[in-house]
């Protein structure tokens, strides 16, 4: 019974993620139609979604932070549980690579789903156009790169991963579920499928170094990259549509795969040294 608690319990940071998405949307509406009338007010709620992202990501950090101190570090501290980390600032330059690496390739899964599926691409593209989620602004930054990513990390990576090991789920029983639920948060098929794939690998990261930060880093870095895109897009602009791929597939992989591998090497050597 208490297994089966601690399956349910891992469920909760989703919920009261997405809870608190709707809660922050519906209030700004809300406001929006009482100062401005119903017609009025709706154009501007669909005008300010990034203000509206960015509020509800504060409140989240501000609500799986308290959650996370409480249920994960306090508890620790309490019952005098300790896991050493073992992620270290040089593994930085890794993780930035890996974040680079993941966007070529899922630059060249989204290709794909665009030459199968272009109904559904459509869509998710007009809704990160309409959410503002390629914009350079402050708050853009503040809501994708930096507020967005802590949040999200200690409702899944912190959260959930850390009711699922009460629950004495396996390694991987715990990475695919987390890894499920951060897809299932972003509510559409195109970026929640990517998201699973992002949170797989984030996920391998933090159990594998055994620390939160790992995942908050290589998020961040993920996210950050729409920042510099243009400049690698340019890079490439030169060489024909399949060579572009082909070149984006193979350093993807390669820029995932190598730091993955030395991470792994030497999260070995710390735990033996």
């Amino acid at each position: 019974m208490k297994r089966v608690g601690g399956y349910l319990k891992s469920i909760l940071p989703l919920v009261a993620m997405l809870g608190i998405q709707f809660a922050a949307s519906t209030v700004q509406m809300i406001r929006f139609m009482l100062q401005y009338g119903v017609e009025e007010g709706t154009q501007i709620y669909m005008n300010d979604t990034m203000t509206i992202l960015l509020i509800s990501d504060i409140l989240l950090l501000g609500v799986a932070g308290l959650w996370y101190y409480i249920s994960v570090v306090r508890r620790r501290e309490k019952y005098g549980i300790r896991e050493t980390s073992l992620f270290q600032k040089k593994d930085l330059a890794g993780l930035l690579l890996m974040a680079v690496g993941a966007q070529f390739l899922i630059g060249i899964l989204m290709s794909g789903w665009e030459v199968l599926d272009p109904k559904s691409m459509q869509e998710y593209t007009d809704l990160i156009e309409g959410a503002g989620l390629g914009e350079s602004g402050i708050s853009a930054i503040l809501a994708t790169v930096i507020i967005g990513p802590v949040a999200e990390e200690l409702i899944f990576r912190g959260l959930t991963v850390e009711y699922l090991k009460r629950a004495g789920a396996s390694f991987w029983v715990i990475n695919i579920l987390q890894a499920l639920f951060f897809g299932i948060a972003h509510l559409n098929l195109v970026q929640g499928s990517y998201a699973f794939l992002i949170g797989l690998l984030a996920g391998y990261l933090v159990l594998r170094c055994r620390s939160i930060w790992a995942g908050i880093a290589f998020h961040m870095l993920f996210n950050g990259y729409y920042l510099v895109e243009p400049l690698v897009a340019g890079a490439l602009g030169f060489l024909p549509e399949v060579l572009q791929a082909i070149c984006l597939v193979v350093f993807g992989l390669l820029l995932v795969a190598l730091p993955l591998r030395r991470l792994i090497r030497d999260t070995k050597e710390r735990t033996i040294g």
